[in-house]
């Protein structure tokens, strides 16, 4: 296994008796100072690679033979902590945990054990007239009874009378202090707020809630993996096609202006903006699936505006050619 070595694991590789390469460097105290170059790297023994290393290593999976790329320390805290020491890729978990559910408690699934389904519904039963007091703060009319925590509720939000009847549930009333459309954009809009872009944001922001089916049609596309490290953690969807510029075409198309409020707008204008921000998405293509610190070293280098497909590619060209290796 190759390492990078730093001032940290020198002393701890040359005590296991590893040869350190170092060079000669004139200095103004002595003339044979011996000094170890950054990025200096060495091989060693699987086994010497500290427990709580980040170094990502190949490991199989057993049940399906996938080659995996794990963090070290995640290899190793699954295989001392787990009950079942095998690991297993995302398509497996599911298998690894029936396993574990059939040699701890005989059952295939956890659904299946009743002091499990009774812990869930005790701890997500809440009395109705908390959760209709909690509705009524934020001015909310429910229109459906509550049954648990996670359940959809009817309601009808007061101030946005004119977005007739939303859907939410208790968690997120409780945990967001928010459940119409309307009043959670309107937290995060106005000059304070860190996208403000003259008026856009409100609807800005709604569109890209309806990018749903784009955004997972687009991590199918390419089986939840970084298109460039190949990695499956921390995954976003990047434009190829600048999301804002999308936003004012289909704004153009309709001939509507760019208003700061979601009511300014018709139930109408919207359904028919949404219509044609989706089919722009479309005729642009799918988003390209990257790692989230390469998504921002992106946007770092070529800005949040007017982003191309080429700018894409010459980002992708820098990185095989080994820039922004220590991004990720």
């Amino acid at each position: 296994m190759e390492v990078v070595l730093n001032s940290s694991n020198i002393p701890y590789y040359e005590d296991l008796g590893y040869e350190i390469p170092r060079w000669r460097r004139s200095t103004k105290r002595s003339k044979t100072d011996l000094t170890v170059r950054k990025g200096t790297k060495i091989i060693v023994d699987i086994k010497h690679i500290p427990k709580g290393s980040h170094i990502k290593v190949d490991v199989q999976c057993d049940y399906c033979g996938e080659i995996l790329h794990k963090p070290y320390y995640k290899y190793i805290s699954q295989n001392e902590n787990s009950t079942i020491k095998k690991d297993s890729c995302n398509s497996c978990k599911g298998k690894k945990t029936s396993e574990y559910m059939k040699l701890v408690h005989g059952v295939n699934h956890n659904s299946q054990l009743c002091s499990f389904r009774e812990s869930v519904s005790d701890k997500n039963r809440t009395d109705s007239s908390e959760v209709l007091s909690s509705f009524n703060k934020l001015n909310y009319t429910m229109l459906s009874e509550y049954v648990r925590y996670a359940e959809p509720i009817e309601f009808i939000c007061n101030k946005h009378e004119c977005l007739g009847i939303q859907i939410t549930s208790y968690n997120i009333v409780k945990n967001f202090q928010s459940g119409c459309k309307a009043c959670r954009y309107e937290k995060i809009s106005g000059e304070n707020y860190y996208n403000w872009q003259g008026g856009v944001t409100n609807i800005y922001n709604y569109l890209r809630g309806k990018l749903g089916k784009w955004r997972k049609d687009s991590l199918d596309n390419t089986n939840y993996r970084c298109l460039l490290t190949n990695s499956e953690e921390n995954l976003v969807v990047h434009h190829p096609y600048n999301f804002h510029n999308i936003v004012h075409e289909a704004l153009n198309c309709l001939n509507l202006k760019v208003h700061e409020n979601l009511d300014d707008y018709s139930d109408d204008d919207l359904s028919k903006l949404t219509s044609t921000c989706l089919e722009l998405h479309n005729k642009y293509g799918l988003g390209l699936v990257i790692c989230k610190s390469l998504h921002n070293k992106f946007h770092a280098i070529y800005g949040n505006k007017n982003n191309t497909y080429d700018q894409f590619k010459e980002f992708k060209n820098n990185y095989i050619n080994g820039e922004f290796r220590e991004v990720v």
